[in-house]
């Protein structure tokens, strides 16, 4: 768990409702993990990832429960939740722009341990890593991300028999796998090197059922910027990396506005890049990289638009700056994917 790792209320609210589905007072669990109502009260507010942890050592002996992560899980994966995480999740075109999005905003939830998303040629692997300090709370919070996972990904697709190829975990096989063998079907794998769900590639290009292009911008939007309340840009970088993602969405920033934007003059942002070992034209370079890959993992939007909404002029300029970056064309990449 990373120093100053925090977990935010609503997550711990999630948690304690289903609690209260056990007949426990969920003041009672407050109490014991020294969470007052005051603290509670306060939606948008984060507690040391100490306290969420200490709140599931209380659940786990109260409740009783040997599975409570695989429930817990259970619940958020197939009924969601109110949180913004689960909107910008539901509103992306395709189910590999979805699990990027939640490695990308998951800290809006708790920063403990941040998920992440890799592939190969042939799957897709969904990794999530140990954020505690007590290896029973690890297992359970892992198993509880493992199954909302395995339940979110049929539900946004609605491929109810979408099931992943295999799930592992890092903690020793359970006396009994009674239930890890009902909820994923066989496919569970201990005392492995990694928390991870794997499944196949071409599954990463499956439509989501609820996308709105519309409602995900002003979402994202939103999201954007609780993270950076969250976490202050503390170096030019950051700021300008960020002004220039929001920015390139069919025009390109040029670096005078770009300054004028920050309150400083052209030259004292270059300066001050350059100090930082970068430029703006690395910068803009890396921002138009990351938005490219995003949109041409949907089949929907076409070499010229996505060119256009980079703020290139022409689809040439983009396939000469995409194999620069890359080594492959705009195409190439996108048959891979």
């Amino acid at each position: 768990m990373k120093p100053g790792a925090t977990t935010s209320i609503s997550l711990i609210h999630m948690l304690l409702n289903f609690i209260s589905s056990y007949g426990i007072n969920p003041q009672t669990i407050c109490k014991s993990a020294g969470l007052t109502s005051n603290l509670l009260e306060n939606m948008d507010g984060r507690v040391p990832h100490e306290k969420y942890e200490a709140v599931w050592k209380e659940a786990l002996l109260q409740t009783g429960d040997p599975n409570l992560g695989l429930h817990f899980g259970e619940q958020i994966g197939s009924h969601g939740s109110g949180h913004i995480l689960f909107y910008v999740t539901a509103n992306c075109p395709d189910l590999g722009t979805a699990l990027e999005k939640i490695c990308r905003y998951h800290c809006l939830l708790s920063d403990g341990g941040r998920p992440q998303m890799k592939t190969d040629e042939r799957y897709g692997y969904f990794i999530t890593e140990h954020s505690g300090r007590d290896a029973l709370v690890d297992r359970h919070t892992s198993e509880a991300i493992a199954v909302s996972m395995v339940k979110l990904i049929p539900h946004l697709t609605n491929q109810k028999d979408l099931q992943p190829l295999e799930v592992r975990f890092q903690h020793p096989r359970p006396g009994d796998i009674t239930e890890h063998e009902r909820i994923f079907h066989g496919s569970v794998r201990f005392g492995q090197v990694r928390n991870e769900i794997i499944i196949h590639r071409r599954h990463l290009r499956l439509p989501l059922c609820l996308a709105d292009a519309e409602l995900l911008e002003t979402l994202e939007s939103h999201a954007s910027k609780m993270l950076a309340r969250l976490y202050p840009a503390d170096t030019l970088t950051d700021k300008v990396s960020h002004i220039l993602g929001e920015k390139l969405r069919g025009e390109t920033p040029d670096i005078d506005s770009l300054s004028r934007t920050l309150g400083m003059s052209t030259r004292n942002l270059q300066n001050k890049l350059k100090k930082e070992g970068t430029t703006y034209q690395k910068l803009l370079d890396q921002a138009r990289k990351e938005i490219a890959l995003a949109y041409l993992k949907n089949p929907d939007i076409s070499m010229v638009e996505i060119a256009l909404l980079l703020g290139y002029a022409e689809q040439s300029a983009f396939n000469h700056a995409f194999k620069r970056w890359t080594g492959s064309t705009p195409q190439q990449y996108r048959q891979q994917v």
